[in-house]
């Protein structure tokens, strides 16, 4: 049962939950379920609710030009159906730099003219780094 003055809405994957009392809201992102999600008690005054926060996660981007430091944003998802069964073992790899990136960038290059991969030497590419400054919309 929710509380008086609390209300819920759901778009997509995102659930925004506000009180009435305390005029705080608190947004979540949700990624189905994952066993290292936090959950946070929120209080107000003597109302109080558990909220199911979802772990950072990283910003992947595809290096289409090192010369240049051209990036694409990517999700996960979008990465993991490009790879497909194939490419499960470059994904699994890909998913570990975005664990160990919390909401850092995770590069992907496609050194080997074939399948996007994750490589460590490719994290600070110069060019791409100053692509990224000069396009803070990605």
């Amino acid at each position: 049962m929710l509380p008086v003055g609390l209300s819920k809405g759901v778009l997509g994957a995102s659930v925004v939950a506000r009180t009435g009392v305390g005029l705080g809201s608190a947004a979540l992102a949700s990624q189905g379920s994952n066993p290292s999600s936090e959950i946070e008690k929120v209080s107000s005054s003597s109302q109080s609710s558990e909220v199911l926060l979802a772990p950072k996660r990283c910003k992947l981007y595809k290096i289409e030009s090192s010369s240049s430091g051209q990036v694409t944003r990517i999700t996960e998802d979008s990465i993991e159906k490009e790879l497909g069964e194939a490419g499960k073992e470059h994904y699994q790899k890909i998913k570990e730099a975005c664990d160990n990136a919390g909401e850092g960038n995770v590069f992907l290059s496609r050194k080997d003219q074939k399948d996007w991969k994750y490589y460590s030497e490719e994290q600070n590419h110069n060019s791409v780094l100053n692509y990224l400054n000069q396009h803070p919309s990605l």
